[in-house]
This record gives C-alpha cells, structure tokens and sequence, in this order.
C-alpha cells in the first residue's frame, strides 16, 4: 500500500506539517572549510512525509522475529515483545540551505492496543555511498536492526542518510562519510517525520503504537555512532521537540582527524575509509581543490568512481601495498606533524568533525554508553577512549565498553544485548547502573553480556 502525504515533486509543500510549534529557525552556525554562507531553513519546512510505503514481507509476528534471530545466531537477545510493521518513507530535510529529499525506514511494534512507545532513531553502520546502498534499497536486509528494535517496543526512524536514497528520486550524489552536519540534520528530519507520520497517516495503516518524543533514545554503530553522537549534539538547536534520554554510540568514530592521521600513516582499513572520506568531504564541502592534492594518481578519480557505484563488499583501494602509493606526501606529513589547521581545506575538512571540539552546543543532558572494541582496525578505539574524559570535561555523562580482543564487528553483536538492555533503561527512565567518565579496561564482552 503506497501513501502519498504531500506531493512527491514539491520540496516545499505549502502544509508542511510541523512537530514543533511554532516554526521557528534553528540557531546553529553554519559550517565554515570555504563553503558560501546558507541560511538555515525553518522546522516548518522539514520533517514533512512526502510518501510511505508498507513493505509487507515484514509485517511478522513475534514468533516470526524470534526465528530470525535465531537464524542470525543472535539468541541471546531477549525473546521479541511482539511483532512489527515496516515501511518505507521519503520525508523532506535540508542541506546547507537547500530543502531535500531523504529516504528511511520506519518500523512499529504491532500492538493490540493503542498505546505511546519509546521513539528511537536508529542510525546504521556503513553501507556504501550511493542510492543503492542504501538500507531501504532492500529492506529485508537493511531493515534488520531496526526490525529487531521495533520488536522490543521501539518506534523506529531508521535514516538512510544523504546521497543514499532508497527508492523513488535518486539522490544525484555521494553520501557525505563522517561530515557532520548533513548526517544530524537529515537523522533528526528522519524522527520528525515518523512523528509526522504517526500523527497524519498512522491510522491509514491501522497502527496502534504511537512515537512519544519524550522518550527518544539515539542509537547508532559504527558510522551510525559518529551519527548518534553528532544528532544528539544538534538536536537541541535543530529539533528541541525530541527529548533525549539516551544515546548508544558503539565503535564510534570521535575525532576523524586522529583517524585520518592513523588511515594516511599505517596501511589498514582506516586507509580504504579515508581515502573515501577525502572524496566524500570534497563534494560535501563544495570545494575546488583537487582531490589529487591528498590521493596519489589514479586513486584520485578510481575512488570517487567506486563510491559512485560500489556498496562495503567493493575495495577502492585494491591493489595498493603500502600508504605511499595512496595518499600525497602533503597530507601524510600535515598527519604526522599534527598540522592539520595549515593543510587547507583538508585539514579543516576532518577537523570539523571533532566531537570534543564542537562549536555547536549540546542541548541534552542524556547520559551516552559508548563501545569501543580493542582489535578495530577499522574505528580506531585510541581516540574514542581519549575523548571520553575530554567529553565529560564538557559535562557529557559517558559510559564506556571496551570488548576486549575483538574487531570492529564482534565490538557491536557481541556488546548487543548490554546495548539493548541500556537503551530500554535509559527509555524507561530507570537508574542506569554504568560507571561514568570512566575509561574501562576490556572485557570479554560475548561472556559477559551473552549469559
């Protein structure tokens, strides 16, 4: 069943819903790195859905859910709490000004009666950087997470992000890798507009559960942790309507620059993912230098190419031995003296998204669990743990996990149900039991967490 709620062609429909009331603009800077000045548009002119569609394969019972976790080897998750709906949507945002359209997924408990639900905003891991990357490109794959969480009780807003739209319009671009402001602003449109939805177009579909932005909780992994991270940090300027009242960040990134510096140093799986952060940072950010002042001949048009076209399972660096061969002498050496503030506008490109050193305020006082995983080459867990007192210095409440003698995946299934389990807590209001501002030693986190 397809539900048009505005017209599809328009970016700016003249009823455009709004949660928050009245319109008002949201008092954030905009970002600097050479970009022309924009102006912010309203929280009236966004989180408006333009369409939705039910994905029907994945209206299942609690039963059904319990049979795929199993299957997925996830058993020591709790049994499902009822069964879920899913749905596909495009809701308008905006980017650097210009209003947009973005793609998601929605997932629901299937209650037997009406009843207000914790709102989550589930931002996921990457994907790849182009339209059919994206998880609601094919929902009975992208849609597992948010599957799972809907079948704990969770109304779910499940962001594609920008440059990755699922179905309908292409987007006409590369997703912006770890660029904070278009991953926050288009994940916090994404929660408006299941609000939105529940509110105009629930009850076409015969849903009972109801979002309850009191209750919002923020959960994301790996690129989705960066993305948890910054749309709790902009959620208190942008969309003040969703009261925060926890975030999950796990194997997060915190500080690209110290990644960058790891990625155009040491050969490892960093590299790939910097090397595709410099071509996504360079449309992003609209600049003209060429991408050949950081990436060697022809990683400099043979990257950017692959991101156009590939998803994960594609290596746009394939073939390359040794850092030498990828990344210019220029920007090695700003990463091993630490000048990236001279390296323009690259320099200020992996700055920007420094959490610690943020000039956007946190408008939330939600306590953060933060997972690390001590073998990830991937998101680095050296900077996170550095930035954990660094944050709490700023009066952030973090709790931090590290799984011990894992990778970057295991750092996530393995830590799940301690993830789970803190977010229904932090959602119900409970105490939560974590130490905070702690760095902690790693932990069998399979053991400790799988019993």
């Amino acid at each position: 069943m397809l539900l048009l709620l505005a017209c599809a062609s328009s970016l700016e429909p003249e009823d455009s819903a709004s949660v928050a009331a009245p319109p008002f603009v949201p008092d954030l800077p905009a970002r600097g790195c050479g970009l022309d000045p924009y102006a912010w548009r309203t929280s009236a002119e966004t989180g408006a859905v333009l369409a939705v569609e039910e994905v029907d394969a994945l209206a299942l019972s609690a039963a059904a859910v319990d049979n795929l976790l199993a299957v997925a080897g996830l058993e020591t998750l709790p049994p499902a709490a009822n069964g879920v709906r899913m749905f596909r949507v495009r809701y308008l945002t905006q980017d650097r000004g210009d209003a947009v359209e973005a793609t998601g997924l929605f997932a629901f408990p299937a209650l037997d009666t009406a009843a207000d639900v914790p709102l989550l905003l589930w931002e996921h891991p990457t994907t790849g950087f182009n339209d059919a990357c994206a998880p609601s490109a094919d929902p009975l794959l992208g849609g597992a997470y948010a599957l799972l969480l809907a079948s704990q009780g969770f109304a779910v807003a499940a962001p594609d992000y920008l440059g990755m739209a699922g179905w309908g319009a292409p987007s006409g671009r590369i997703h912006p890798w770890v660029v904070a402001e278009p991953t926050a602003i288009a994940s916090l449109d994404a929660a408006r507009a299941l609000l939105a939805f529940s509110d105009d177009g629930a009850d076409a579909f015969g849903l009972l559960a109801r979002p309850d932005p009191a209750r919002t909780i923020v959960w994301g992994a790996s690129e989705g942790g960066f993305a948890a991270l910054w749309s709790d940090r902009y959620a208190g300027a942008y969309a003040p309507e969703l009261h925060i009242r926890g975030v999950v960040a796990a194997v997060p990134v915190t500080d690209p620059a110290a990644l960058a510096a790891r990625g155009v140093t040491t050969l490892s799986a960093t590299s790939g993912g910097i090397a595709g952060a410099f071509a996504t940072m360079a449309d992003w950010y609209r600049t003209e230098a060429p991408l050949s002042d950081v990436l060697v001949p022809p990683y400099d048009t043979t990257v950017p190419a692959a991101l156009e076209t590939g998803c994960v399972e594609s290596n746009p660096l394939d073939g390359a031995s040794t850092v030498e061969a990828i990344f210019t002498e220029a920007v090695r050496s700003a990463a091993v003296d630490g000048e990236w503030d001279a390296f323009a506008p690259w320099g200020c490109f992996v700055e920007d998204g420094i959490l610690r050193d943020s000039d956007i305020p946190r408008g939330s006082d939600a306590p953060v669990l933060v997972v690390t995983a001590e073998a990830d080459d991937l998101a680095w867990p050296a900077p996170v743990r550095d930035d954990v007192p660094a944050l709490c210095a700023q009066g952030y409440r973090v709790e931090h996990v590290e799984c011990g003698g894992v990778g970057h995946v295991a750092g996530v299934v393995d830590s799940l149900p301690y993830q789970l389990a803190w977010a229904q807590e932090a959602a119900a209001g409970g105490p939560l039991v974590g130490t905070t501002c702690v760095v902690t030693a790693p932990i069998d986190c399979a053991a400790t967490f799988g019993e």
